[in-house]
């Protein structure tokens, strides 16, 4: 059984929505697997803070997010709904399928989210700052949307520009020299 990836960009997968989960799910085995999967695949990822259902190679795709906290723990979020949102920040925001390229966008500087957690518990949280940040870029990922529908056209074409340098810097091969040792030969007197 091959392990699900998460899907990189220019992936239409991207583009899916993703299912909500019904009553019958919570509290399944099959939803606890696939949480504790989408937490371990963000706990790998370098620099993501969030990690939705439509970012990882699964079919289905279900409205389930992973959030990364500042403590190192992993918050799953399942069915979120964003009840309200007020303020702008603007800042560098990676994403796990952009290989974790940051790019500066605009995103709410407070919102409030209801949702169930795995078990189905009911809540509501208010996000601030990065949480906010974090909420909205999975949030849009999981009704289809990727961080470049954020941008202008222009900003768009120049972030995807940076984004193939900096894969095709990472996937180059390495070239590594050994340690050369130098002797110096002096001619007998």
């Amino acid at each position: 059984m091959r392990l699900p990836s998460i899907v990189q960009f220019p992936s239409d997968k991207l583009r899916r929505r993703a299912e909500p989960l019904s009553d019958a799910a919570f509290g399944t085995s099959g939803l606890r697997d696939y949480c504790q999967v989408l937490a371990n695949l963000l706990t790998a990822a370098e620099r993501a803070d969030v990690l939705a259902g439509t970012m990882v190679d699964f079919d289905p795709a279900w409205r389930v997010l992973a959030m990364s906290a500042n403590n190192g723990a992993v918050s799953i979020l399942c069915n979120p709904e964003i009840r309200d949102m007020s303020g702008e920040q603007i800042g560098f925001e990676p994403c796990a399928s952009f290989a974790c390229v940051p790019a500066v966008l605009s995103a709410p500087g407070r919102l409030v989210v209801q949702y169930r957690k795995p078990d189905g518990t009911r809540r509501e949280v208010v996000c601030t700052r990065s949480g906010a940040r974090a909420v909205f870029q999975g949030v849009e990922a999981l009704n289809g949307k990727i961080v470049l529908d954020r941008m202008s056209l222009q900003m768009a074409h120049q972030y995807v520009r940076k984004y193939r340098e900096d894969i095709e810097e990472q996937l180059a091969p390495r070239v590594f020299l050994p340690a050369v040792n130098e002797t110096l030969i002096t001619a007998p007197n």
